[in-house]
């Protein structure tokens, strides 16, 4: 703790570049299967901790930019560097995190030092706000995502193709995921 910057920075960063490669990994190679989800969790996780830590949204993507896995060899490095659409992705993914322990009165291992929650830039917060409502509801995530299919929302005054459907359940699923790694760490729980 102290000045500067939180304890094992290194160690959230790996941990979160880590698990968000692990996570494409599994679905390229089996698909939405336990794995994967279990690959999911360690991200969920590694991004609670990075809050727990203190980090704000920005410190911790710029954190995540000055610690990105190098391994001296210039054109290895270029291999394994994440593309623009892969940083971008990791970013609404910890934006979703983020949002979700705002949202679920999450107050952290840093107590009062919790970071603000982050600017929704992506319009993310209605999505967290109905998948929140519907867990507090008793949904389960496949009983929320057979209602979001059986109804037509205002959120989505048109139909939805499979890319947009797979990317919703997606974020979905990491809201679900935020709320079980800190169950039991929540006011009034």
């Amino acid at each position: 703790g102290g000045k500067g910057r939180p304890e094992g920075s290194k160690e959230i960063c790996l941990a979160l570049e880590m698990s968000f490669r692990k996570v494409w990994l599994r679905i390229f190679l089996n698909g939405a299967d336990a794995q994967y989800v279990a690959a999911f969790r360690e991200f969920v996780q590694a991004a609670v901790a990075a809050y727990d830590a203190g980090y704000s949204l920005p410190a911790l993507i710029l954190e995540l930019s000055r610690n990105e896995v190098e391994t001296g060899d210039v054109s290895v490095d270029k291999t394994i560097r994440l593309t623009d659409q892969e940083r971008q992705t990791r970013e609404i993914w910890l934006v979703l995190v983020y949002l979700s322990l705002d949202r679920l009165g999450y107050m952290g291992r840093g107590g009062d030092n919790a970071p603000p929650a982050p600017q929704d830039d992506l319009g993310l917060q209605q999505l967290v706000e109905s998948t929140c409502d519907a867990l507090e509801a008793g949904f389960s995530l496949e009983g929320l995502k057979l209602e979001l299919s059986l109804r037509q929302s205002g959120e989505v005054p048109v139909a939805l193709n499979p890319a947009q459907l797979s990317l919703r359940s997606q974020w979905t699923r990491i809201v679900f995921l935020t709320a079980d790694v800190i169950k039991g760490s929540v006011k009034g729980a």
